[in-house]
């Protein structure tokens, strides 16, 4: 089946946009050689910083909706295990990647226009489809095997399953976004745990 991914607008959009903006004008915490700057303060930008604490409740309840609404979790909590600011550069991109220990991560659109890329979703498969030994014939492109690209607005949070491939191509310069990891604080299961 598809992957699905969540896409919730932020009613607060206009306050919260300017205190994040506030903090791309501090020296990043690092440059990568993708031209995207990165912001984040001991890994947790929103834990950090007492003035994002309602953005943070607000991106937590997006998660647990997503978690438990559609991707069907049985969690009752989750927080916020990183976040950080990513301000792009003329050019700059993020190559296809996934999220490493966490549930669900998400992307708020902090500044966004259409001149920026979209994000990319990429097929699952490619993580562990081995090399074809014949030549394979061409495929028709399907939900199942295809790319979705999703052309967010400023304002919006995209939320997806932490294991799934994404990232999105050269892009012009001023798009601000804030990345989010989340993990619930008890897995119960028959060997569950508690944070």
């Amino acid at each position: 089946n598809p992957t699905p991914i969540g896409i919730f607008t932020n009613t607060k959009h206009k306050q919260d946009k300017q205190k994040l903006l506030n903090y791309t004008k501090a020296k990043a915490s690092r440059t990568g050689s993708n031209g995207v700057k990165h912001f984040y303060n001991n890994h947790c930008m929103l834990t950090a910083h007492s003035d994002l604490h309602g953005l943070k409740s607000w991106l937590i309840d997006c998660a647990l909706k997503f978690s438990t609404q559609v991707l069907g979790y049985k969690v009752s909590d989750l927080f916020v295990a990183g976040s950080w600011l990513n301000l792009t550069q003329n050019g700059g991109f993020q190559p296809k990647h996934l999220h490493e220990n966490s549930l669900v991560s998400g992307t708020y659109y902090v500044q966004r226009n259409d001149d920026h890329a979209p994000i990319i979703f990429y097929n699952g498969a490619e993580l562990t489809t081995p090399p074809h030994p014949i030549l394979t014939p061409p495929k028709k492109e399907t939900p199942y095997n295809s790319h979705s690209l999703v052309n967010p607005k400023e304002g919006d949070l995209l939320l997806w399953s932490s294991e799934l491939l994404h990232g999105y191509p050269s892009s012009n310069a001023g798009r601000v976004s804030l990345s989010i990891n989340f993990l619930p604080t008890a897995i119960d299961t028959l060997y569950g745990f508690k944070l």
